[in-house]
């Protein structure tokens, strides 16, 4: 499980399916990496990129909304596959004449 909190909101618990981690790999709350671990490595990369997008996101809400996400919006947002640049695109309508 990958556990997520954020300002505002409550803990949010998200699956993180087909994956094993033996607790001796975790330090300080990030995996242990290095020779041997190299599957590790590619996880923590992984979690580094969520935590990197969430964060995004929930500044750019923030700044746009003046309030925090909620969980539906957050998972909303993760369940999209976009980019928060690509979430947040205005549609600009052009007038033509």
């Amino acid at each position: 499980m990958c556990s997520v909190q954020i300002q505002g909101m409550d803990r949010i618990i998200f699956p993180v399916q087909n994956f094993k981690i033996n607790p001796k790999d975790w330090d300080n709350g990030r995996m242990i990496t290095g020779k041997g671990r190299q599957e590790n490595g590619r996880f923590q990369d992984r979690l580094n990129k969520l935590r990197n997008d969430i964060e995004s996101f929930t500044n750019e809400y923030h700044e746009l909304n003046k309030k925090f996400p909620n969980k539906n919006v957050l998972q909303y947002f993760l369940n999209s596959d976009k980019t928060v640049n690509e979430y947040f695109s205005r549609n600009i309508k052009v007038k033509i004449e």
